[in-house]
């Protein structure tokens, strides 16, 4: 049977409903992977259904078939980064970047650095007021366009590219753990490669893996339950 195609006016939502095209891409992706990547990278992990539909929308993949699903985040996406906006652009749009998926684009002048972002009046949330290489004034928009915290930027690297103080309040960008928050651990001793490492992504450290280590967790969250160990099976009765 033909997939459906739902009526989306623009500028509204729609959470993609099984029998419908856009559904049938999102599975996918989340069970075999993001079009065009590479074999085995897949957003299986991924908590949100929406998370990932987000993701082929904003960036056209299956040639924009997939429209924004209804999520709590009103404001429509810059593909391209809010920094590509003008000081009348900025304010009401989010950045549609992976690095930066979700934040708010804010109001920014006299940036001195870095060199790229000097004479630029819009900028994610996130790259302006987290501890990163950026200077200037933060303007602000004086009409958000909704009350909802900041959205946690993502690391295309990985979480466990991050030191400590850089953990908390990001979430993981690769394909394989994509939208997992990052959460800050010490001691790990399996695998080796993990071995001194501060932050990792938190299905690493919840779900059957090799991972062995002490979770510390974020200020203002419960660290993350590791996973109980399987009831090793009863041994059938000898004849």
């Amino acid at each position: 049977a033909k997939a459906l195609e739902p009526q989306v006016h623009a500028g509204s939502c729609h959470t993609a409903q099984p029998g419908e095209a856009c559904y049938n891409h999102v599975k996918w992706a989340m069970d075999h992977g993001r079009p065009n990547a590479p074999t085995g990278m897949s957003f299986a992990t991924t908590a949100k259904f929406e998370a990932v539909q987000a993701f082929l929308h904003v960036h056209r993949f299956h040639h924009g078939s997939c429209p924004m699903p209804c999520w709590k985040w009103s404001s429509p996406f810059a593909s391209a980064g809010c920094h590509t906006l003008s000081s009348a652009e900025c304010c009401a749009r989010r950045d549609g970047r992976p690095p930066w998926f979700g934040q708010a684009c804010v109001l920014v002048e006299g940036a001195t650095a870095p060199l790229r972002d000097v004479n630029l009046t819009c900028q994610p949330e996130g790259w302006v007021t987290l501890p990163t290489g950026w200077k200037g004034t933060v303007r602000g928009c004086r009409h958000p366009s909704t009350p909802d915290p900041p959205i946690q930027p993502f690391v295309p690297s990985g979480c466990h590219t991050l030191r400590r103080e850089e953990c908390c309040g990001r979430r993981d960008g690769r394909l394989l753990w994509f939208g997992h928050a990052c959460i800050v651990v010490q001691n790990a001793t399996a695998p080796p490669r993990d071995v001194g490492l501060e932050c990792q992504p938190e299905g690493w450290l919840t779900g059957r893996t090799p991972w062995r280590g002490n979770i510390v967790g974020c200020p203002g969250q419960a660290p993350p339950s590791p996973p109980q160990p399987e009831p090793e099976p009863e041994p059938e009765p000898k004849l």
